[in-house]
């Protein structure tokens, strides 16, 4: 069963914590694995994993990334999970305003009280959890 993207849920990443991308990862589409743990040598699709984030004010949110090239948040890509859908918490060159007010108002968050976020992705690679922080700019 694939889904699109967009309509990956937290509920969707709890029953299973490891999704592939179907086809190339711009596809739009991924679908649930049975994996439990990833590698940073494993060849083959692309994964994203279940992701806890954690705000400066303390808010926790749910999300994915992809954490098997940890070389970097551009390889990582964190996402957030929200109302409005998945949202980018890093982008090249910084996170604008705008994208920090519209990621605050789905997150129910004080854009003051949101970065830097930690994340924690809770599928280990090659045993070990991936932690890093995002700041906004």
């Amino acid at each position: 069963m694939s889904k699109s993207i967009g309509e990956l849920t937290s509920e969707d990443l709890t029953a299973s914590p490891v999704w592939e991308w179907v086809g190339e990862p711009d596809s739009g589409f991924v679908r649930p694995t049975s994996l439990t743990s990833l590698s940073e040598y494993r060849e083959g699709p692309v994964h994203i994993a279940a992701t806890r984030y954690i705000s400066t004010g303390g808010k926790t949110f749910f999300g994915y990334c992809s954490p098997a090239d940890a070389s970097g948040l551009d390889y990582v890509q964190p996402v957030a999970l929200t109302a409005n859908g998945p949202l980018p918490l890093w982008k090249s060159g910084g996170l604008s305003p705008q994208d920090v007010a519209t990621l605050s108002s789905a997150l129910s968050s004080d854009s003051s009280t949101l970065f830097p976020v930690r994340l924690e992705c809770l599928v280990p690679v090659d045993g070990a959890l991936y932690v890093d922080t995002i700041d906004a700019a």
